[in-house]
């Protein structure tokens, strides 16, 4: 297909999926040895757990563009990315909340009794994390609190593009050749939105501005750079070269100001340049297929390995080596027997949905 011939997105999706286990790692284990080791990878670009989710949004936006104007209807669409992310999602969401049993502090019948459990199954499988990300008893004193799979907080956000983007594409089409308009406007109030609260944030302090500005309408504009680059991909393939050095500028520039305007679009013009100026790397596709079990199973594994004390014993960076490999395993055994199978023989360029 013509993705797999001329990009790279999978290798760049693996890539981007190392550094966010890498930088987890480093948050949820709060040990100053994981800090200094991943310290000076934070200084070279695209290498920090922000961008690098940032990056997945960008190339989420490209890739299921493409995949819904290849759809013949808007039910094949929905059929599609619901057999992408459900079963791994679903998978794991259950699966913590019945073996989680084994690390809570209460006894197995407190434990599924209590009331915690269920409101963690019911508002996960909801893709609402944020309302039950603890399950009870468990990981009491760990970093994110007692979050199970912190990590959930952005599947929300890429079920929330799913939804609204036939309505977007819609949009742009009756805008004709001014379908420009239509993406500007969200980029522009999808900015507005995230550098308001953020200014919010850093003047009070208050942990609800940080998470507001960072849930859809705020995240917005790397999703719409990402259909952007797929609606006018021969345009930017003519520029591409001539935008790498400013886009460099700008997130120099912006990223020690600490704000947010033009970064979007500076980190897509770089995401996407590569991907196009790289394609030796697609024979690394395979790894595209296991990004999105990386993404969900990491998180939990890091909290249970940390428990267990498993990374005191080890080098940090021997830990952070041994970890990406457990769960690069984890991932392709959950591709092959569970992921695969259910997308069936239909499996397309886009599948892993930028995750």
């Amino acid at each position: 297909m013509e993705q797999r011939q001329t990009n790279s997105f999978s290798f760049i999706r693996f890539w981007l999926q190392v550094i966010v286990i890498t930088d987890h790692l480093r948050i949820i284990s709060d040990m100053p040895a994981y800090y200094a080791s991943w310290e000076p990878f934070n200084r070279f670009l695209l290498l920090n757990g922000h961008w690098a989710i940032c990056s997945f949004f960008v190339i989420s936006g490209f890739l299921i563009t493409k995949s819904y104007m290849r759809t013949q209807s808007l039910k094949a669409y929905f059929v599609k990315r619901a057999r992408r992310i459900l079963p791994a999602y679903t998978f794991i969401v259950v699966s913590c909340a019945f073996l989680m049993v084994f690390l809570s502090d209460l006894s197995p019948a407190d434990y599924f009794r209590s009331t915690l459990f269920g409101k963690y199954l019911v508002s996960n499988l909801l893709f609402l994390n944020f309302l039950q990300p603890c399950l009870p008893g468990v990981f009491q004193a760990e970093a994110f609190e007692c979050s199970v799979n912190p990590s959930l907080w952005t599947l929300k956000i890429e079920v929330g593009f799913y939804l609204t983007l036939p309505l977007l594409l819609w949009l742009c089409r009756k805008a004709g050749r001014r379908q420009w308009v239509v993406l500007a406007a969200v980029f522009a109030v999808s900015v507005l939105w995230n550098n308001l609260f953020l200014f919010a944030f850093d003047r009070t302090g208050s942990r609800l501005y940080n998470s507001l500005a960072h849930q859809l309408p705020g995240l917005y504009s790397y999703l719409a750079c990402g259909m952007a680059t797929c609606l006018y991909k021969d345009l930017f393939l003519r520029w591409k070269n001539r935008l790498v050095v400013p886009a460099l500028l700008v997130l120099c520039v912006e990223g020690y100001a600490g704000v947010e305007w033009l970064t979007p679009a500076a980190l897509t013009v770089l995401i996407v340049w590569f991907a196009f100026s790289t394609p030796a790397l697609n024979r690394f596709a395979p790894l595209g297929n296991v990004t999105y079990g990386m993404y969900l199973y990491h998180a939990p594994l890091i909290k249970t390995l940390l428990v267990s004390g498993f990374f005191t014993a080890l080098n940090p960076y021997a830990a952070q080596v041994l970890l990406v490999l457990l769960v690069v395993a984890m991932a392709t055994l959950s591709w092959h027997l569970m992921e695969k199978p259910i997308l069936g023989k239909r499996i397309f360029a886009d599948k892993s949905g930028g995750l």
